[in-house]
């Protein structure tokens, strides 16, 4: 695997040391008896960080965004993949379909990490901003092992990206043998390796609406720690790293705000679970009559104990649709 942040710091002081020496052989500090070597500031640059070549795919995408045939964008040595599979609807931020994509490697300016987080290496930032996948694109992204703290868990770490103010977690696999995460992404952004550190207690659940469908690209807010997005399956985890009772919120457009609270024990190594389902699922700002009669159904005839509902939450399906939020 290359080491890109680790070459380019020795290429500096490489580059840094010859000025050096030249300066002392050329000006003559190291001859004569007596002489004194005397140092001046220099300003090294550090060698540019390679751009990978952008990819075209507007012959593999059709007129109204599809993508008709599979996309591999493959950089630096297999350091980051996206792959689009046919099918998915792949837009820019206007609306019309998405022609090329461009990733840079970004190592020296990456947005802080929250306190007990860690970023693995450099980050990825794909453009065009604004893009959009719908289903998501898989991301897979080599980090170096020697680069993971010692009391971080691997096979815990996951793909994260910033949103211009904080980074937020994406359900991911890492994979230890080969030093890579994998995570679904529904828009561009800038991606990291990430790890939330030792002493979390992993929260996970599946985040569903509460006429039984799942749920993806739901987010999901832990007090005190940040915030994850749902998978296609409707799954998430994030790591809690305080102790107490904390409030968690899923929030997707469309829908009413769910929160829920979680106990979390003092220690590490715990896992906590939160469904949003059922009785606990979402609701549609504006369901209509059918969505309001499927929901009463499973309050009469619920079809299992994960998906059948409470009359309280049978009347907030009513109350919905008496009372749409637009």
């Amino acid at each position: 695997m290359r080491r890109g942040f680790d070459l380019r710091i020795l290429a500096a002081i490489a580059v840094a040391l010859v000025v050096l020496i030249s300066s002392l052989l050329i000006g003559g500090a190291l001859t004569g008896p007596g002489a004194q070597l005397t140092l001046s500031a220099a300003a090294v640059t550090p060698p540019p960080i390679p751009t990978p070549t952008p990819i075209d795919i507007s012959g593999s995408i059709s007129g109204n965004g599809t993508v008709t045939q599979p996309i591999v964008y493959s950089v630096l040595d297999g350091q980051a993949v996206l792959n689009i599979a046919p099918g998915t609807k792949a837009l820019t931020n206007t609306g019309g379909a998405l022609q090329s994509i461009l990733v840079e490697e970004e190592c020296f300016s990456i947005p802080p990490a929250a306190a007990g987080t860690y970023i693995i290496g450099c980050a990825y930032d794909y453009t065009p901003n604004g893009a959009t996948f719908d289903a998501a694109a898989t991301l897979t992204l080599e980090y170096d092992p020697g680069l993971v703290p010692p009391e971080v868990d691997a096979s815990t770490l996951v793909i994260a990206y910033y949103d211009g103010s904080k980074w937020v977690m994406l359900t991911s696999t890492a994979d230890t043998v080969n030093h890579t995460v994998t995570a679904q992404v529904s828009h561009f952004s800038l991606f990291a390796v990430y790890s939330y550190g030792t002493t979390a207690t992993e929260v996970s659940g599946i985040i569903g609406a509460v006429n039984g469908d799942t749920l993806s690209g739901v987010s999901v807010t832990l007090e005190g720690t940040g915030s994850v997005v749902s998978n296609q399956s409707g799954q998430y985890q994030i790591a809690a790293t305080t102790a107490g009772s904390l409030t968690v919120v899923a929030h997707k457009d469309g829908y009413r705000d769910r929160t829920l609270t979680v106990n979390i024990a003092p220690g590490q190594g715990s896992t906590v679970t939160c469904n949003f389902q059922g009785k606990h699922g979402l609701i549609p700002n504006a369901p209509n009559i059918g969505y309001v009669l499927t929901c009463i159904n499973h309050w009469l005839y619920p079809p299992s104990p994960d998906t059948g509902l409470d009359i309280q939450t049978a009347l907030a399906v009513i109350n919905a649709w008496l009372y749409p939020v637009h």
